[in-house]
């Protein structure tokens, strides 16, 4: 009888931990979107600049059965950074950067990455598997994705890579 008490002791305050972390990558239960909350300026690294991404290719083509392409990771800095598999999608609408809905059942996992300084690494950006809709408009698009020197998690360097969907 005592162990239960403490075993649910333990997961209750586990529970209650956790719904109170200010956490800053979350999905957002009511439009289904993948919400990071962008970097504040004052808060990118200042080797923001020798930590950059790529979408390859830089042209979709919405013929294609599936849009799909990478996006990689260079980690030029002279530092090791952080990341996770979260990022966001977002298309320019008249001169304003729009986030791109992600299907309802798309979770990311929680996972950490590192990247050594000098190195890079390549991921899959698989837009017609991810993104809501399965007919996308022409225009420009690009990824958005947070990283964070290593021991440094109130650091954030804000990369993006712009693409075109055609």
């Amino acid at each position: 009888m005592g162990c239960i008490v403490i075993t649910i002791s333990i997961v209750c305050m586990g529970c209650q931990n956790s719904s109170n972390k200010n956490e800053r990558n979350t999905v957002n239960e009511d439009t289904d979107l993948l919400n990071i909350e962008k970097a504040e300026p004052d808060k990118i690294h200042q080797n923001a600049m020798d930590v950059q991404i790529t979408v390859i290719p830089h042209v979709f083509n919405t013929n294609e059965e599936e849009i799909s392409g990478v996006y990689r990771v260079f980690n030029n800095s002279d530092i090791s950074i952080n990341f996770g598999d979260k990022f966001i999608i977002e298309r320019k609408v008249d001169e304003e950067w729009i986030t791109e809905p992600f299907i309802e059942s798309l979770g990311f996992n929680d996972i950490m990455h590192g990247l050594q300084s000098g190195a890079s690494a390549e991921y899959p950006l698989l837009l017609s598997r991810i993104l809501k809709s399965k007919n996308l408009a022409s225009g420009q698009y690009r990824i958005y994705k947070e990283v964070e020197p290593v021991g440094k998690k109130n650091e954030k360097i804000a990369l993006t890579a712009k693409f075109i969907v055609e």
